[in-house]
């Protein structure tokens, strides 16, 4: 082995040991000493990626391709910075330019792979991963990301397929047993999904996202061995924030199912309040948010953009989370003309990105309706589309604008029941973050009035509202009125939806496999005691 060789192993020992700025000095004198060699050049780019260095990192693998232009390792290593910078455009074509100089390096097709799944190109992913797994079936990691792509595409069947082949590869992997527990339990297969997730904790005990997932679908008697190792878990010094929530919450459902209703919400304050630490919530921003919208509604005058009648009709389903909305989603797609799409994330992520003081909002909001339309076409060719991101309510009108043919239907639920399910369940670490504090889900609530009261008065009748409580009263009458508004025949079986097996991929999942029922309904009076600031802050209801 040689000198450089050598050095170039100690400095990437200490870059795996998170030596960083040790194997910064040091593999920066070593290009200075070795100015025409490439290896070291790239390899400084490595370090200084590491350390968040990108631009300096991107002059670094520039110079080793400059030296040794068919250096795929670099391009691949160029495409990591750019995509650090959330330069995306470049990012891909450097892993794309990687690919061409080696076809056969299959972590670069990963690398393409896993851009286009964050940037929400699900069928590009799947485009990639395909000719990586024709060249090579037995990547884990690629079922795995495949699969994940089929799921936000809203295709179950083909998910659990690759997450199948991704558990013939490697079966002692508990995360293969896990993700095959979530694909049946969306899937509504309670007794696979239950198989899965207890083969995922058997193999390995401290696997907390599992056995959450595991408590979720399953009832324990407060005796049972499996609770005293979830007690004992807790005191594991060494276990992390994120796996003591999954405990905490997991707990309180056990605790909750057994009516001990203190020892619940003992449980999941502990988890709530562990949630807060990691994620809190930006009141200021959002309030300089709603501020912005509001003003730039009413000073731009944007015209309604153009219907393409070649893609499906949106059907907005919006509100604060745990008001109904999956409930209605599951009614409506008893149509055979709707496709149930979920919470699809492309509008509220892209309008988080706009500048709506900027003089081209109207360029913008042409680019939002390309990127959504790009997403749904790839989703069905169903002549409807249902999206019950909730939070879209944040730009209802803008939406409006862009998709003016499109439904828009507000659930509304009893405040004190939507803040404390809201409070009582575990969302996607970070999506949520207002409900991890009761004070904080009042003031999200009330700003959420405020917001949809501005909006229903500029939309008027544009925007159906559905009351949870009259829903579930009374659905046939309630359905009917929202096919109606979509303009749909109604018929009898759409609300049978314990008969509609469409996979469910929210907090509701457990909730919507059986008929329509009223078990929801102040199922906050249970934890009365515990909860004055929501009480406090809706006394009339």
């Amino acid at each position: 082995m040689s000198d450089i060789a050598k050095k170039l192993d100690q400095i990437q020992e200490l870059f795996q040991k998170g030596s960083l700025h040790l194997a910064l000095k040091k593999i920066t004198k070593l290009v200075k000493n070795n100015k025409y060699n490439f290896l070291a050049h790239n390899y400084r780019g490595i370090v200084l990626v590491g350390l968040h260095q990108t631009r300096e990192a991107l002059v670094s693998f520039k110079k080793a391709i400059d030296l040794n232009p068919d250096f795929a390792d670099a391009y691949s290593n160029m495409g990591m910075a750019y995509q650090q910078s959330s330069n995306v455009t470049q990012a891909i074509k450097c892993y794309e330019k990687a690919i061409d100089i080696d076809a056969d390096a299959l972590h670069y097709r990963l690398n393409l792979a896993s851009i286009y799944l964050e940037n929400d190109k699900n069928h590009l992913a799947i485009h990639a991963l395909t000719e990586l797994l024709e060249r090579n079936s037995s990547v884990e990691h690629a079922h795995q990301l495949i699969a994940e792509a089929y799921i936000r595409q809203s295709n179950l069947p083909l998910a659990i397929e690759h997450h199948q082949k991704a558990w013939n590869i490697n079966p002692v992997n508990p995360m293969n047993e896990y993700l095959l527990g979530v694909d049946f339990l969306w899937s509504g297969k309670m007794s696979q999904a239950e198989k899965h997730l207890a083969e995922a904790v058997k193999i390995n005990p401290q696997y907390c996202e599992a056995i959450h997932g595991l408590v979720r679908i399953k009832k324990y008697l407060q005796d049972d061995p499996f609770v005293f190792n979830l007690l004992s878990l807790l005191k594991n010094k060494s276990l992390s924030t994120k796996d003591q929530i999954f405990i905490h919450f997991s707990l309180s459902k056990i605790y909750d199912d057994g009516s001990d209703y203190q020892r619940a919400f003992d449980h999941l304050a502990k988890g709530n309040t562990l949630m807060k630490g990691q994620y809190p919530f930006d009141f200021k921003k959002m309030d300089k948010l709603f501020d912005q919208i509001t003003h730039s509604y009413e000073n731009n005058s944007i015209p309604p953009l153009a219907i393409n009648e070649g893609i499906a009709c949106p059907i907005f389903i919006i509100g604060m989370p745990r008001s109904g909305s999956s409930l209605i989603e599951q009614i409506i797609t008893g149509s055979s003309l709707v496709f149930g799409a979920g919470e699809i994330n492309t509008l509220h992520e892209n309008f988080s990105k706009i500048d709506f003081t900027s003089e081209n909002l109207f360029e913008q909001m042409q680019l939002i309706k390309k990127i959504y339309e790009e997403r749904i076409t790839h989703l069905t060719d169903k002549p409807y589309v249902t999206d019950k991101l909730l939070l879209n309510f944040y730009w209802l009108g803008f939406i409006k604008k862009i998709f003016p043919a499109c439904k828009v239907i507000h659930i509304q639920r009893n405040p004190i029941d939507v803040c404390f399910s809201g409070y009582q369940n575990l969302f996607v670490e970070g999506a949520l973050s207002f409900t991890y504090d009761q004070e904080d889900i009042v003031r999200f609530y009330q700003k959420y009035e405020e917001m949809m009261s501005y909006w229903s008065n500029k939309l008027q009748d544009n925007i159906l509202q559905v009351s949870y409580e009259e829903l579930v009263n009374n659905p046939t009458v309630e359905s009917k009125k929202i096919f109606n508004f979509i303009g749909i025949k109604y018929e009898e079986h759409f609300i049978e939806i314990d008969k509609n097996h469409r996979p469910v991929q929210t907090a509701s999942d457990t909730q919507l496999r059986t008929t329509i029922n009223k078990n929801s309904i102040a199922r906050w009076k249970k934890y009365e005691p515990f909860i004055a600031p929501i009480l406090e802050a809706f006394p009339g209801d």
